[in-house]
């Protein structure tokens, strides 16, 4: 919990003493009840000592919280920092690839729906469940079957564009889709629906969709070996993002949105583990396992917002939202400014919510980063130091005169 200001101590102060005042108590009466001497009231009401956090549970319990100016609430990750979000963007990204793919795995429909789309015919996906998931995971053990996920990953990563001609994606398609593996058919005619089945290592997938999530199934054992099928231990990952309700208050003074973050760099820690052809492991609209991508798929956003804060204390906040999807936007009925600061974004529930705290002297150099990563082209900020100085914050390297 950050430290209260002189303004917030007279604020909460004042909030107990009225309460008391209007059920016909003195302030003596409240010193008792709040277990405080009548000396540090006192001092409280001009700002001086302090307000504890186990006090402010009981002014909280006896008078409610003291209102504040209007906020705006949402529910967020929390960051000391941007450097801080940015270090550990990358770990949260596979953090969350990992969980979704978890969540299917622990789902005994959708996982049932997916031994019953791998086994051999003369196997049942609930009677031979066993077999099955060994025979899984013997694939992702064996070093000559994971040459074949390799090079499918390689596959990917070469291949930028739905329609590549290079040498090496060309060689690399031939050999997984058409060519002979170790002089045996990767695709065979099978017996399900007249549909081709692929065979790897005795896994017999009956559709290219089965192959693409199996896919990312090995994307998470060779980034996590403790993951194994049927093996319903919790997997050695990090604690999932908490995510903490706040009401931002203060002034908005800043909008920045980019709608292209194709070569952004906050695009480019996906790019490196996944590469950038996403169709390539994309399961179709109409996959038969009747999932969604954002069930499965790792963090491709294509829209970014971000919005900078001047609260009461005079503390600057960033808020980071991305999304999957163009972000819509709103405002609030009784904002009859023109303004473009009084719209907020819609958020769905598959966005990225982030506000991260922002040291007055590293501003400017705040917003050129953020500028940087969305892919957005550099500014002189005049626009925002005009702002800023209107809403009566500390602009970097100004003089104020007096």
């Amino acid at each position: 919990m950050e430290p209260l200001t002189k303004h917030d101590t007279i604020l909460w102060i004042n909030h107990a003493i009225a309460y008391f005042k209007s059920i016909g108590k003195t302030q003596k009466d409240m010193a008792k009840i709040l277990g405080l001497e009548e000396s540090r009231v006192s001092e409280m009401k001009v700002g001086s000592g302090t307000i504890s956090p186990n006090l402010m549970d009981k002014i909280i319990e006896y008078c409610g919280s003291p209102k504040r100016n209007p906020g705006h609430y949402v529910e967020v990750e929390l960051y000391d920092g941007l450097d801080d979000f940015f270090d550990k963007f990358k770990d949260v990204t596979l953090n969350r690839f990992h969980r979704k793919l978890l969540k299917l795995a622990t789902n005994e429909e959708i996982y049932h729906h997916l031994l019953s789309l791998i086994g051999a015919p003369n196997l049942h996906y609930k009677i031979d469940k066993k077999i099955i998931e060994s025979q899984l995971n013997e694939m992702f053990l064996s070093e000559e079957h994971l040459d074949k996920w390799k090079k499918y990953s390689e596959f990917i990563r070469l291949n930028h564009k739905c329609f590549d001609d290079s040498k090496e994606v060309k060689l690399l398609r031939n050999e997984l889709f058409q060519c002979q593996l170790e002089d045996k058919p990767l695709w065979t005619p099978g017996s399900r629906d007249g549909f081709m089945t692929l065979d790897i290592g005795g896994v017999k997938m009956g559709t290219l969709d089965v192959f693409k999530l199996l896919f990312l199934y090995y994307k998470l054992i060779e980034l996590n070996a403790d993951f194994k099928f049927g093996n319903l231990t919790t997997p050695n990952i990090q604690p999932e993002v908490h995510i903490e309700p706040v009401i931002l208050t203060g002034q908005r003074i800043l909008t920045m949105k980019s709608h292209s973050l194709e070569s952004a760099q906050i695009t480019s820690g996906i790019y490196e583990l996944f590469g950038k052809n996403k169709d390539l492991f994309q399961l179709s609209s109409q996959n038969k396992l009747g999932l969604k991508p954002e069930q499965y798929m790792p963090d491709y956003w294509s829209c970014a917002r971000c919005e900078l804060y001047l609260s009461e204390n005079m503390n600057y906040y960033i808020l980071i939202q991305l999304s999957h999807k163009p972000i819509m936007e709103w405002a609030y009925e009784d904002d009859d400014s023109l303004s473009e600061n009084k719209w907020f974004g819609s958020i769905e529930p598959d966005d990225r919510v982030i506000i991260c705290n922002i040291n007055s002297l590293r501003l400017y150099e705040c917003i050129e980063e953020i500028r940087k990563w969305f892919g957005l082209p550099s500014d002189s900020l005049l626009e925002v130091k005009q702002k800023i100085a209107k809403a009566g914050g500390y602009v970097p390297g100004a003089k104020v005169l007096l």
